[in-house]
C-alpha cells in the first residue's frame, strides 16, 4: 500500500482514506504531539456538533499514541469551489438556502465555544445537503497560521466573528461577487440579500451580526428562482489557502517566493515519496478508516494536474498566498488571464466616434481634423489612463479608453470599451459617458473586480460654463452579449439622469433594450418594472435621433436605463 499524503504543510498532513461505511474520507494528522488537556476537550466538542445538519461528519477525533492529533472526516460530495470553477455562480435560491443552512450550523457550533476558522468555498461541501468541513483549521496542535484570503476576516484573528465574515464572503462569491473589495449590488440578486452579506463582511468585527443574527436576516428574505449567468469563475477568485477536504478537488495555498512554475506543486505542499505516519499505520491495522492506495486516489498522484492557472500563479509576488484548484485532466478550469491587450497600441488605431458618426485614424496618439472641418483640432487619446479588467468574463483583459476631440476652447471626451477578441482589440460602438466644456463630465475611470467603474457628472443646469450644476451618477459596467451594461442594477450603460434641456414623459407598452440596437436583448422582463419614463429633449435636434433613452423604475424602486426606437416619441 502506498501511504503518500495528498497534502502536507508545517502543522499537519492530509491522507485520502475510507470511511467506516466504505465511503470517501480524509485523515488529517498533526505534525507534532499536543497535550491531552488542549486537544481532548476540543475533540469532544467537535464530535458533539458533528451530527448537526450543516456539519460534515467527523468519524474520529483523537490523539495517536505518540500524542499527535488526528481527525477522520467524511469527504463525500463536491465543494462549492469546484462548482464555481466548473459552472459559475449558483442560482440565487440555492445560495439563499445554503446561507440559511450554514448560518444555522455556525450558530449552534458557536454555542459550544468552537469556531471554524476557514469558512470559504473550499470548505463548503454539497453532500446530503450542504455541510461545513475543514474544522481542523483551528484544531489544537494542527491549526494553520492565518494567511491572506478573500474569505479571511481583515482582523486576522479566528473566532465567531471571523466565521461570519467567511460565510458572508463565500455566499457573495457564490452569487458572482468578488469579496475583498466594495460589496456592491449584484445583477439579478435581491438587494436585501446583498445587504445582509454586506453586514456580514463589515471590516469591523464588532459591527458584524452573529451567526444567529445573520440567519435571522436571511430567513426574512423571500426566496427567488433567479438563475445567474453560467460563466465559470477563475480559480484565483474562489480558491483559499486551506487544507483539502475531499479527494475530488485539492484546494491548495501557493505560498511562493518567486518559485518557478515547475516547482509550484512542491511549494504548494503536494509532497511525494514521504514515509507513512504512525497514525496512518495505526489506522490501517486497527480498524476504522483505512487509507486508500495512491492508485485509488484519482489514479495516483501522477494523475493530478496543476491547471494552467497554477503556472501563472507561480510567478506572483513573493509571499502572496493564492488558492488554486488542482483538477484532473477533464476538470481543469480556465487558464491564466490573457493580458495581451495591455501591449496593444491605442495611439495608432482606427477609433470610431459613434457620437459624431465619424472615424478617427490616430497616429502617435493624435488624429487629423476632418476634411472641411475648421472647428476642431482633431481627435486624440484622452488624458485619463487606460484601465483594464475582464469585463466580458472570457478570461482575458479588456480596456476602457478615452477618446478626446479638441476644438478652440472646447474639449469633448468619450470613454469606450475595447474587448480582446481573436488576438486583437475590438471597439464597442457605445460610449459610456460624454464630457464637454459646458456640459456633462466624468471622473477618471477605475476597476472593481471584473467591472469598470465610472462616476458621471451629469449637467442638470448650466447657468454659466464656469459653474455648471452637476448630479453625480456612479456605475459599475460589464459587457453582456457584446454590449456594455450596468450591473447594479442591471441596465443600459447610458445615463438615466435627465440633463439640462431634457424632460421625462411616462410611456407604456415598450420593452427597452440594453443598447440602441434592434439585436440587443431587453433590459429585463416587463413585470420587473412599475414605470417607464422617456428622456427627451425640450429643444429641436439638428440631427434625427433613431433611439431614445428610457428611465426604468423597478418594483424595488431602483432605477436602470434602457433604449427604445424613436417612432415619433420625441415629437
Amino acid at each position: 500500500m502506498n501511504d503518500v499524503p495528498m497534502y502536507r504543510d508545517e502543522t499537519a498532513s492530509v491522507y485520502p482514506a475510507a470511511a467506516p461505511g466504505g465511503g470517501p474520507a480524509v485523515m488529517i494528522v498533526g505534525a507534532e504531539p499536543v497535550a491531552a488537556s488542549r486537544f481532548d476537550p476540543w475533540a469532544a466538542a467537535l464530535l458533539s456538533v458533528s451530527p448537526l445538519p450543516g456539519v460534515a461528519t467527523v468519524f474520529q477525533a483523537a490523539r495517536e499514541p505518540d500524542g499527535r492529533p488526528m481527525l477522520v472526516v467524511d469527504a463525500a460530495g463536491v465543494t462549492l469551489a469546484e462548482r464555481l470553477v466548473g459552472q459559475g455562480p449558483l442560482p440565487v435560491a440555492e445560495v439563499h438556502t445554503t446561507g440559511l443552512a450554514l448560518a444555522s450550523a455556525l450558530a449552534q457550533v458557536h454555542t459550544t465555544g468552537l469556531w471554524h476558522g476557514a469558512v470559504c468555498p473550499s470548505t463548503v461541501v454539497y453532500a446530503d445537503g450542504v455541510r461545513l468541513a475543514g474544522f481542523d483549521a483551528c484544531a489544537p496542535g494542527m491549526a494553520k497560521p492565518p494567511a491572506p484570503s478573500r474569505f479571511a476576516a481583515p482582523e486576522g484573528v479566528p473566532g465567531p466573528a471571523g466565521d461570519v465574515y467567511g460565510l458572508a464572503a463565500t455566499l457573495y462569491a457564490a452569487l458572482g461577487g468578488q469579496p475583498g473589495g466594495l460589496v456592491g449590488e449584484l445583477y439579478d440578486v435581491p438587494p436585501p440579500l446583498t445587504a445582509a452579506l454586506r453586514a456580514g463582511m463589515s471590516p469591523d468585527p464588532a459591527q458584524r451580526p452573529t451567526a444567529q443574527q445573520l440567519y435571522g436576516s436571511l430567513s426574512v428574505i423571500g426566496a427567488t428562482e433567479n438563475t445567474l449567468p453560467a460563466v465559470p469563475v477563475a480559480a484565483a477568485l474562489v480558491g483559499s489557502p486551506v487544507r483539502p477536504v475531499n479527494q475530488a478537488v485539492v484546494s491548495i495555498n501557493l505560498a511562493i517566493a518567486g518559485a518557478a512554475a515547475a516547482g509550484a506543486a512542491a511549494a504548494a505542499g503536494v509532497v511525494v515519496g514521504q514515509g507513512a505516519s504512525g497514525a496512518l499505520s495505526a489506522m490501517a491495522s486497527g480498524g476504522g478508516a483505512k487509507v486508500a492506495s495512491a492508485k485509488g486516489f484519482m489514479g495516483g498522484l501522477s494523475a493530478l494536474k496543476i491547471g494552467a492557472f497554477a503556472a501563472g500563479a507561480a510567478v506572483i509576488a513573493a509571499g502572496v498566498g493564492v488558492g488554486v484548484t488542482i483538477l484532473n485532466e477533464d476538470e481543469a478550469g480556465p487558464g491564466p488571464m490573457v493580458t495581451a491587450i495591455q501591449e496593444f497600441d491605442f495611439g495608432n488605431v482606427s477609433f470610431t466616434d459613434t457620437v459624431q458618426g465619424t472615424t478617427a485614424e490616430l497616429v502617435g496618439g493624435k488624429g487629423k481634423p476632418f476634411d472641411g472641418d475648421t472647428n476642431t483640432e482633431g481627435y486624440r487619446l484622452g488624458d485619463d489612463p487606460i484601465v483594464y479588467t475582464d469585463a466580458d468574463g472570457d478570461n482575458d483583459l479588456d480596456a476602457l479608453v478615452v477618446l478626446a476631440q479638441e476644438g478652440g476652447n472646447n474639449i469633448f471626451e468619450w470613454p469606450y470599451i475595447w474587448l480582446w477578441e481573436d488576438g486583437k482589440a475590438v471597439q464597442l460602438p457605445y460610449p459610456l459617458a460624454d464630457a464637454g466644456r459646458c456640459g456633462n463630465d466624468f471622473e477618471p475611470p477605475g476597476v472593481n473586480g471584473g467591472h469598470f467603474t465610472l462616476t458621471r457628472n451629469i449637467a442638470i443646469a448650466v447657468p454659466t460654463c464656469a459653474q455648471p450644476e452637476y448630479q453625480d451618477e456612479k456605475v459599475e459596467i460589464a459587457v453582456e452579449d457584446g454590449y456594455p451594461v450596468t450591473v447594479s442594477p442591471h441596465g443600459a450603460a447610458a445615463s438615466c439622469i435627465p440633463a439640462e434641456f431634457e424632460s421625462l414623459m411616462e410611456i407604456v407598452n415598450y420593452e427597452p433594450r440594453i443598447a440602441p440596437d434592434e439585436k440587443a436583448p431587453p433590459v429585463d422582463t416587463a413585470d420587473n418594472f412599475k414605470k417607464l419614463e422617456l428622456i427627451y429633449t425640450t429643444w429641436d435636434e439638428t440631427r434625427p435621433v433613431a433611439w431614445l433613452r428610457v428611465r426604468m423604475i423597478r418594483n424595488d424602486d431602483s432605477v436602470s436605463c434602457g433604449w427604445v426606437p424613436n417612432n415619433g416619441l420625441d415629437e
